[in-house]
């Protein structure tokens, strides 16, 4: 009887498992510096995005407030109510600034009491770091950036609009006619 011929075996040996590792760490390290590039890239598209929506909110308070600029209209000498219902009366108008900066900080949260409350800034000069406060505080409560933000929530998520009437608003994005709902419940 004759013995069955071995079949011969086809593994890798250590040399060709090697080249393989080098030739993907080689791709690898050739493919790192562009995808960095890419991120680099996309971050500074959305710093310029986020800037040009700033410089519109800009032209947007000064159009409605008589070409002023925006800044911190709390004074020294008159009584403001914060949203955890205490009066504030600041006795400088850099008090009454960060008096503003806390309610405007308080309200937009929803962080007016308890572990993660904010407190006054009273010791930082809000008029030098602060200031974008007022704009975006504005930009929220504006009609305009009300519609803005619709929007754009609209156009992130693809959600539906659900409202008995809808406007159809003279407004575009990308090309794309957006409607906008008459009334927001």
């Amino acid at each position: 009887m004759m013995s069955p011929k071995p079949t011969p075996r086809h593994a890798m040996s250590i040399v060709e498992i090697l080249v393989s590792v080098v030739v993907i760490a080689s791709l690898t390290m050739s493919i790192l510096p562009a995808l960095a590039k890419m991120r680099g890239d996309a971050n500074n598209e959305m710093s310029k995005a986020n800037l040009m929506e700033l410089g519109q909110g800009r032209d947007q308070y000064a159009m409605e407030n008589k070409d002023r600029i925006f800044s911190y209209t709390w004074r020294a000498g008159e009584v403001y109510m914060m949203p955890d219902g205490r009066a504030k009366n600041p006795i400088d108008d850099q008090t009454a600034a960060a008096y503003q900066n806390e309610e405007i900080l308080k309200r937009r949260t929803g962080r007016i009491t308890g572990q993660f409350k904010f407190y006054n800034f009273s010791a930082r000069l809000p008029h030098r770091r602060f200031t974008h406060l007022i704009l975006l505080d504005d930009m929220v409560q504006s009609e305009t950036g009300a519609r803005l933000n619709l929007i754009q929530r609209v156009l992130r998520e693809g959600e539906e609009i659900f409202t008995a009437k809808v406007m159809i608003v003279s407004l575009s994005v990308d090309g794309y006619p957006v409607a906008l709902p008459a009334d927001i419940r």
